[in-house]
């Protein structure tokens, strides 16, 4: 597999010579942080003042785990240890307020016209993301998208979060179709390990200056407008 550039700029993924997506999916799935929120950073500085404040030096790179689950990240600072991860986790509750995080991120900003656009195509949509369902349902509906999604999964409702396939799978099954008719779009190698897995179609967004490892995507696009132009 190799990338090309097309004349918009947009990296893509080509398998023998032929676009991958020249077949129409059923439906299109989006992480949320990262994707559709620019909330990659403020998540970060976040669970790096909520550390710093119990006296854990992390010792991994913060930013790299925004996408798994709080008891994942929580396990990752606490380094092994249950009795820290259950002290993490409890005090995260004071910090990561709804309430705070809409007040402190902002949409990317071709989000809307993109989600309104596959919309408008026709596409059954669905936000499938590691937070709880209500945590995303209220940031969906706070900036105004909840009217766009026809489902909406979260990582408390299936056993597995990402980069397991339990939530590319149970929205493939809300939406009646198969996970090869589904294509998830997301912005971490959990997102395309996730889909990978769950035998869909992942489609990674990869923003200037970002560094990626990880799975190999079937597309890669610098940011959601990359996908009007495959889909």
């Amino acid at each position: 597999m190799g990338n090309s550039l097309d004349q918009a700029g947009v990296a893509h993924e080509v398998k023998g010579g032929k676009d991958l997506l020249l077949k129409k999916p059923k439906a299109i799935a989006f992480d949320l942080d990262g994707t559709i929120v620019d909330s990659v950073d403020y998540m970060a500085s976040t669970w790096l003042q909520l550390a710093r404040s119990m006296g854990i030096e992390p010792e991994v790179n913060i930013r790299e785990l925004v996408g798994m689950t709080g008891i994942q990240i929580a396990r990752a600072l606490a380094n092994g240890d249950e009795i820290l991860v259950a002290k993490i986790f409890a005090e995260r509750r004071k910090h990561f307020d709804v309430d705070r995080y809409i007040r402190s991120v902002r949409l990317f900003p071709e989000s809307t016209r993109v989600l309104v656009e596959l919309r408008r195509r026709g596409y059954r949509m669905a936000l499938a993301s590691s937070a709880t369902t209500e945590r995303v349902r209220r940031i969906a509906s706070a900036f105004g998208l909840d009217s766009y999604f026809d489902v909406t999964v979260g990582g408390d409702e299936v056993a597995g979060s990402k980069p397991a396939p339990d939530l590319i799978v149970e929205v493939a099954a809300r939406c009646g179709i198969e996970t090869s008719e589904l294509v998830y779009v997301g912005d971490t190698s959990y997102d395309v390990e996730a889909a990978v897995a769950a035998k869909a179609t992942a489609i990674l967004i990869l923003r200037k200056d970002a560094n990626y490892v990880g799975p190999q995507p079937d597309l890669t696009i610098s940011s959601l407008i990359g996908l009007l132009d495959r889909l």
